[in-house]
């Protein structure tokens, strides 16, 4: 069942251009309290239920249902404000509920990024970021009660059912429960080479929607397929974990991952020179959805 919070705006008017400014605490907290809402009228399924079908699936296994994709044959390229106004829409806020066990409240965080591949609830995100949903009994995850998904419209979805994972690839498919709602996907495009221009769209410490654009670096061959990387140069930190990385069409070419910081001094961590940002390349949620 989900609940809508309208977020606010601060609006400053010179001559005819207006401009919009996401008032940021305030929409944190609205996230939260339609979080807590949703939690108490219990409309969900229950997270010991989601983990214990999470057990039934196989690490690399694809998806056992019927995905069905959109497809985009719009090669457009275009301009920053462009794509992110064309692809904000399915940027999704990962949080959960969770009881501190120091008290007798229920708290929410935001935790993650994620974003959804079709208009009826298939989202992905970072094996990383479900794992403990994943990976943990029902039973230890009785401190944690509800993992949900925000819009930047700000519609609230809870988190149905893990798909497929892969833990080398460090991407997970989900479905969120969104009734007769429609989500707005992001279409998966191709590999992206070299040079090729990449943007982010992501929630880096809880700055919801940060764009940043870049190039990829390089392509990095793994052990296996599950294994390849691709390294940008667009920024992100943490909280964009399970961020999109799309191309300038507006087309997935990417998935958020890790960073690696690189010292002048390794030993002691000083003189910070740069951050590398390891993304995962689009093939690999290709072959979790059998495409």
């Amino acid at each position: 069942m989900p609940l809508i919070l309208s977020f606010s705006f601060m609006q400053y008017v010179n001559g005819q251009n207006t401009m919009l400014y996401t008032h940021e605490k305030a929409f944190k907290e609205q996230i939260e309290n339609s979080a807590l809402q949703l939690l108490a009228s219990k409309s969900f399924k229950p997270i010991q239920e989601i983990a214990g079908e999470a057990k039934l699936l196989k690490n690399n296994m694809p998806v056992a249902e019927k995905i069905n994709l959109p497809k985009s044959t719009d090669h457009k390229k275009l301009a920053g404000e462009e794509l992110f106004n064309k692809c904000k829409q399915g940027v999704l806020v990962v949080g959960m509920c969770y009881s501190c066990g120091n008290c007798n409240k229920t708290h929410m965080a935001p935790i993650a990024t994620a974003f959804a591949i079709t208009s009826d609830g298939v989202c992905v995100t970072n094996y990383h970021v479900l794992e403990e949903l994943i990976e943990k009994s029902g039973e230890s995850l009785a401190k944690d009660s509800l993992y949900f998904v925000s819009t930047i419209a700000g519609k609230i979805y809870a988190l149905d059912k893990i798909l497929a994972y892969s833990k080398e690839g460090d991407a997970a498919i989900f479905r969120v429960a969104i009734s007769n709602d429609k989500l707005d996907p992001v279409p998966l495009g191709t590999a992206a080479q070299e040079g090729n221009f990449v943007c982010a769209i992501t929630h880096p410490d809880g700055k919801f929607y940060y764009y940043s654009q870049g190039a990829v670096a390089r392509n990095i061959s793994g052990e296996t397929a599950q294994d390849d990387r691709m390294q940008i140069t667009a920024d992100y930190a943490v909280g964009s974990s399970g961020g999109p990385i799309i191309n300038q069409s507006g087309q997935l070419v990417g998935l958020v991952s890790s960073t690696e910081s690189i010292y002048a001094d390794k030993q002691l961590k000083r003189s910070l020179q740069m951050v590398v940002k390891e993304t995962i390349p689009v093939s690999t949620i290709k072959k979790l959805l059998d495409k």
